[in-house]
C-alpha cells in the first residue's frame, strides 16, 4: 500500500471522522494521522463493504493498488468531493 500526496487530489479540505451511520458503499476515504500503521497514515481509498453492526463495525477498504484492508470507522476520514454529486449530472447534460 502506498502513501497518496492527498494535497495533489482535488478534494475540499473538509474532513470528518467516520461514524458508523455515515458508512457507505462507494465513500471515498482516508487512514486517519493517528492510525496505530504508520504505513496506512494518510492512505486514500473507497468503501467496498462493511460488516457487522451495532456497537462493532469493520469497513472494508480498496485502495489505488487493488489491496483491500479493514478497518473501524473511527480510524477513518470521511473526503467530500470538491463538487456536489449534482454538478456531475449537469456536467453530462451539457455535454450531449
Amino acid at each position: 500500500m502506498q502513501r497518496v500526496n492527498t494535497s495533489a487530489i482535488r478534494f475540499s479540505r473538509r474532513s470528518r471522522v467516520m461514524k458508523q451511520e455515515r458508512v457507505s458503499i462507494g465513500t471515498t476515504v482516508k487512514v486517519s494521522e493517528r492510525h496505530r500503521i504508520a504505513e496506512r497514515r494518510g492512505a486514500v481509498g473507497r468503501i467496498v463493504d462493511h460488516y457487522g453492526g451495532d456497537g462493532y463495525m469493520a469497513v472494508d477498504v480498496r485502495f489505488s493498488g487493488g489491496q483491500r484492508r479493514l478497518f473501524w470507522p473511527e480510524d477513518l476520514e470521511e473526503i467530500s468531493s470538491r463538487w456536489p454529486w449534482w454538478r456531475s449530472l449537469l456536467d453530462r447534460t451539457s455535454a450531449v
